[in-house]
């Protein structure tokens, strides 16, 4: 989730751009990969000023240790 869609002139959701994203972990880990939008969706809060975006990802490229870290927090969450 970000708060725009833009960064200057440059749109975090163009087609074919790479996104180096670091995401941290519930348990304290940060894994690191990259990634390409492919969608976006605009979240309206109660104030205008809240607006934001969620967009979604394929990862492109990720770590071994990485890897684990995401497959332990998806797995995590099957029931």
């Amino acid at each position: 989730m970000v708060s725009a869609i833009r960064v200057g002139t440059t749109y975090l959701t163009r087609e074919g751009s790479t996104l180096r994203l670091a995401i941290d972990l519930p348990d304290g880990a940060t894994l690191e990969c990259a990634a390409t939008p492919v969608r976006y969706h605009k979240i309206e809060t109660a104030s205008s000023a809240d607006m934001n975006y969620l967009i979604g990802v394929r990862i492109t490229d990720i770590t071994d240790a990485g890897q684990r870290g995401l497959e332990k927090l998806l797995g995590s969450h099957e029931r």
